[in-house]
């Protein structure tokens, strides 16, 4: 379990907030999970450290996707619970929201009179912290196929996957007791955008925890572990980074090939409905011939017309095509995955022969 900034949150009542601080109890004992710390007089639902991915801000909404009505960039307009109020309300975007608190907490960590400890020397990164800070949108009430259905996603105010963990997701990772502290906190690890790697002290990590906590430092000494272990922990961490950047790339691969699907289906709904998936290409190919021949007669009343669908046969060939390879590089991240599973398991029961 973390350490816990208040060691006894208060939730007042709010659920989803209460939901996440379970969920955030999963990670292991040398992270720093805060709850609505004061941050030049702001209040952001968590701050969350890892000594190996950074210091993520996480801004929980217990929003129905109901609740969503449009907006902007800017601001979210959403239902008013209280009708007298109005129909609706305007709200900051959560994902402005959420950069307006991490823009706070850089200037507060690097106003703060320890700073130095915890800021690079380097003369190419001089005067920057050293280690990452990110954000993340937590709906704990609206899924995936919610939020894609959602017409905001077609608009200015869209809410980025790379930077939201929805309701499908945290019911997962809080149903799967089998999940350990190290892999709970690489499934974070997609927040940080940009990341890299970095190595703190012991007594830098008791700095940030002494900026966060208001309290004295205290360098604690760490366990003393078998020879063995510390070797193959590190080839875990890096396989489970490995592992999840991968599931990244495929989720990001995943999201492109649903629009390009969809396209495919409007295309092909309004060019031939009864073109068969299996012999797709050949059919859309046989059309192009057929336009072709037809347009090379003569200008027509219908020419416009049979230019228009030879383009879009054209480009339902091209999006086939496309799709075709998604598919592949799919198929070859998910066989990379696999074996790097195996490879996992293979330490896991090294591991646990060095332990007993």
């Amino acid at each position: 379990m973390p350490i816990n900034i208040p060691k006894n949150p208060f939730f007042n009542g709010n659920t989803s907030e209460e939901k996440i601080f379970r969920l955030l109890n999963k990670l292991p004992n040398d992270c720093i999970v805060c709850h609505e710390l004061e941050i030049q007089g702001r209040r952001p639902d968590f701050i969350v450290f890892s000594p190996r991915l950074g210091m993520l801000v996480l801004e929980v909404k217990a929003w129905n996707i109901t609740t969503i009505i449009d907006g902007d960039q800017n601001d979210i307009h959403i239902k008013n619970r209280h009708e007298h109020l109005g129909d609706f309300k305007s709200v900051a975007h959560p994902i402005r929201q959420a950069n307006n608190y991490l823009y706070l907490l850089r200037d507060t960590l690097l106003k703060h009179k320890l700073s130095k400890e915890i800021v690079n020397e380097d003369e190419r990164y001089k005067g920057r912290l050293l280690y990452p800070l990110a954000i993340a949108v937590v709906f704990t009430n609206i899924t995936k196929q919610q939020l894609n259905n959602h017409s905001i996603q077609q608009s200015t105010a869209r809410i980025s996957h790379e930077r939201t963990l929805l309701k499908d997701e945290i019911d997962d990772l809080l149903n799967n007791q089998d999940i350990s502290n190290m892999a709970f906190e690489q499934k974070l690890r997609r927040f940080f955008v940009p990341a890299w790697q970095f190595s703190l002290s012991d007594r830098q990590k008791a700095v940030v925890r002494s900026i966060l906590s208001h309290e004295p430092i205290v360098v604690t000494t760490p366990e003393p572990v078998a020879a063995a272990e510390p070797q193959i922990s590190h080839a875990v961490d890096f396989i489970l980074k490995q592992y999840f950047s991968l599931e990244t790339e495929k989720n990001r691969k995943s999201e492109y090939m649903s629009s390009v699907t969809s396209e495919i289906n409007l295309i092909s709904k309004d060019t031939s409905p009864d073109i068969d998936n299996t012999n797709f290409i050949n059919q859309h190919s046989e059309s192009i011939n057929r336009l072709v021949s037809k347009i090379s007669q003569g200008i027509t009343e219908s020419a416009a017309h049979d230019a228009d669908e030879l383009y879009s046969h054209s480009k339902a060939i091209k999006l086939k095509t496309e799709e075709t390879v998604i598919k592949k590089t799919i198929h070859d991240i998910e066989k990379q995955q696999q074996a790097l599973k195996s490879k996992l398991s293979r330490l896991a029961s090294i591991l646990e022969v060095e332990i007993a």
